[in-house]
């Protein structure tokens, strides 16, 4: 009877886990360095680094100084005087890859 419960129970969390909620949507973000002959070491490292984020504002997590420029763009904020920022990737862009 307990390992029939168990079971049960198992089979109701795979299927909550399984479960897409349609008003979350992954996004991928990809980090751009200002190209500046003074961009700092810190941000010459992050160049490329892309990021698959369930919520744009999880960029804040990586980044608290940040602040969102526009729907699709995160201006970093690593530093004082940064220029470098964070580009949504459409989802087309992400296909052709």
């Amino acid at each position: 009877m307990y390992r029939e419960a168990a079971n049960a129970i198992h089979a109701v969390r795979a299927v909550q886990a399984a479960v897409v909620n349609p008003n979350v949507k992954s996004s991928t973000w990809c980090f751009h360095n200002s190209q500046s002959p003074n961009t700092c070491v810190k941000c010459e490292g992050y160049d490329g680094d892309e990021y698959e984020l369930e919520d744009p504002d999880d960029l804040r997590d990586i980044f608290p100084w940040g602040e969102f420029v526009a729907d699709d763009t995160f201006a970093c904020n690593v530093h004082p005087n940064c220029g470098c920022f964070c580009v949504k990737i459409s989802d087309q862009l992400k296909n052709l890859r």
